[in-house]
C-alpha cells in the first residue's frame, strides 16, 4: 500500500492489523484537520506532528493553534509521548536542530 505524505509518498512493507486504507484515512484526516498550517509551523507524518518556530513565544502560540484544531475534531495527544519546546527532536529518519538536519544514527545499519 502507498501513500501520497505531504513531499513524497510513503509506502509500507507490511499491512499493519490488515486494515485496508486505515493509514491513508488518518493520514487525511490529520492534513484536514491541520491543512492551513502546514509548510506555515507544522508538518505531519501520521501520528507526529512537528512544530517549528523562530521564537519560543511564536512556538508557545503554535502549540496551542495545533491543540485547539484537534481538539476541534475530537483529537487529543497524548502528553507522555510528546515532546515540547526542544532545540532538538527526533523526526522519522531524522534529527533536527535549529542548525540542521541530519540522519538520525540510530536508525541507520551496516550492510
Amino acid at each position: 500500500m502507498t501513500f501520497w505524505m505531504r513531499y513524497r509518498h510513503y509506502k509500507y512493507t507490511v499491512m499493519s492489523f490488515k486494515l485496508k486504507n486505515a493509514s491513508v484515512m488518518f493520514q487525511r484526516m490529520i492534513n484536514d484537520t491541520i491543512h492551513e498550517y502546514l509548510d506555515d509551523f507544522t508538518m505531519t507524518c501520521l501520528n507526529d506532528i512537528l512544530i517549528y518556530s523562530e521564537t519560543l513565544k511564536e512556538h508557545k502560540r503554535h502549540i496551542k493553534v495545533i491543540i485547539k484544531a484537534l481538539q476541534k475534531w475530537v483529537l487529543s495527544i497524548n502528553e507522555k509521548k510528546s515532546v515540547f519546546k526542544s532545540q532538538k527532536v527526533k523526526y522519522l529518519r531524522f534529527v533536527i536542530n535549529s542548525d540542521q538536519i541530519e540522519k538520525n544514527s540510530d536508525k541507520m545499519t551496516a550492510i
